[in-house]
């Protein structure tokens, strides 16, 4: 029995960031660079991916960074993690080959390499901090700990808190002990959904499609992990009645396998749903709407079936 074929697409090749290097390391002082070497530290980072979110970058980065910020120049941090992410960049073809990235998230990969490496060769110097979140999220691309879909980023080793089942009441508790024992077998290793506000060009019901193709491929590469679920105010089936618009991110999944669960109001669903709409934001003003965070959660089976019976929508998976 062969498998189905994945999609192969010819994109731009890796790009390089010398220039940028130099400057940032010439601009350091040596012994910070001999006492937090950068290509020592994407080794901690790439070492502790598997216990960490993408946003939680480990003491030793915090370290080095409050280090180069005592610095003599007052630039010294924002260069210190400038020159850290070329680094990792530097060594991101190399952890690709080595890694089972399908040929349609490489492309996209390559897009991306090429997106920051064109910021750090060209862009004037911006300040930048261990909590920057776009920062955050360029660290983890270029190892790997968070990989481009289209539409949104999947990020590896994720799990599911079992905390989940009784914060729906005991109907979500009934209904989803059977599912996490008997469908998923277990709550990790996942993938889950993060949003990036500089690529929403796929956030379309079509390149929602192609985004959920490129996932499919990911897990068959990856047979130990359980699905991929997201987490995000639009998943609440409210939603779908204020905004119909938005009702296809979560009735496509459900149609074909997924499980949604309620988490509950959180003040990012409450910026997040009405940053962009008025009639959300009136609503929740006059009581009439609570912006509610819901977990979708798609079984790695289910979704590979989905893909499989629905080759139309890869779009060439690029």
């Amino acid at each position: 029995m062969t498998s189905d074929p994945e999609p192969v697409h010819e994109g731009p090749g890796w790009p390089a960031c010398d220039a940028a290097i130099i400057r940032d390391r010439e601009a350091l002082d040596p012994s910070l660079l001999n006492e937090h070497p950068p290509e020592g530290m994407v080794q901690v980072l790439l070492a502790s991916d598997y216990k960490r979110r993408y946003n939680q970058p480990p003491e030793r980065l915090l370290r080095a960074w409050q280090a180069a910020e005592a610095g003599r120049a007052p630039e010294s941090g924002t260069r210190y993690l400038r020159l850290l992410l070329a680094t990792a960049l530097t060594q991101l073809p190399a952890l690709t080959e080595r890694s089972a990235v399908p040929p349609c998230v490489q492309t996209l990969l390559r897009r991306e390499a090429l997106r920051i490496s064109g910021r750090l060769e060209s862009e004037p110097l911006q300040p930048l901090s261990p909590d920057d979140d776009l920062y955050l999220k360029d660290l983890a691309l270029c190892r790997l700990k968070l990989l481009p879909v289209g539409a949104e980023l999947v990020e590896r080793d994720a799990g599911i808190p079992r905390s989940l089942l009784w914060r729906g009441g005991a109907r979500q508790l009934l209904r989803g002990a059977p599912f996490f024992a008997f469908v998923t077998r277990g709550f990790r290793p996942f993938f889950t959904l993060h949003m990036d506000p500089r690529r929403l060009e796929e956030f379309s019901p079509a390149g929602w499609e192609r985004t959920y193709h490129r996932i499919a491929a990911l897990l068959k590469r990856h047979p130990e992990v359980k699905g991929v679920f997201g987490t995000a105010w639009f998943y609440d089936p409210a939603v779908a009645r204020i905004s119909p618009h938005l009702a296809y991110l979560r009735e496509l999944r459900e149609r074909h396998g997924a499980m949604s669960f309620r988490y509950g109001p959180t003040e990012s669903a409450r910026r997040n749903a009405t940053a962009t709409s008025r009639t959300r934001r009136r609503l929740m003003e006059d009581g009439r709407y609570e912006p509610t965070s819901y977990y979708v959660v798609w079984p790695r089976r289910a979704l590979i079936d989905w893909a499989r019976r629905h080759p139309e929508s890869a779009g060439g998976g690029a």
